[in-house]
């Protein structure tokens, strides 16, 4: 296969994986544009760095849902047992002010 060929079919299959295509869907495709088995195989490895990047992102969104949700129970627990100690002033700091800086500093984090 020649370096141009190889250009536009790998070009394809970042535009199908980028539209939301999964692999079986990009493979009939191409198929039926007249690629072989053979040039969709020597360009297989977009399919497994795009795959790969889709796990990474999926890790790292629920361990950081597990540690906003575990950070939210200890608020919890501290706001309840300062409030039965009657100390509402700093209820309303730790209830309301820190997780506001959690859900701030997740929502930077989903940008990176």
């Amino acid at each position: 296969m020649d370096a141009l060929k190889s250009d536009l079919l790998r070009n394809d299959i970042r535009a199908q994986l980028n539209f939301g295509f999964r692999e079986e869907e990009i493979i009939c495709n191409l198929k039926t544009k007249g690629h072989t088995d053979e040039d969709i195989l020597a360009e297989s490895d977009l399919f497994f760095s795009a795959r790969k990047r889709r796990l990474a992102q999926t890790n790292i969104s629920k361990s950081y849902i597990m540690m906003l949700i575990f950070s939210l129970l200890c608020l919890g627990k501290l706001c309840w047992s300062l409030l039965l100690a009657h100390s509402w002033n700093a209820v309303l700091i730790i209830g309301v002010g820190i997780p506001a800086l959690l859900i701030h500093l997740f929502r930077k984090s989903e940008e990176i």
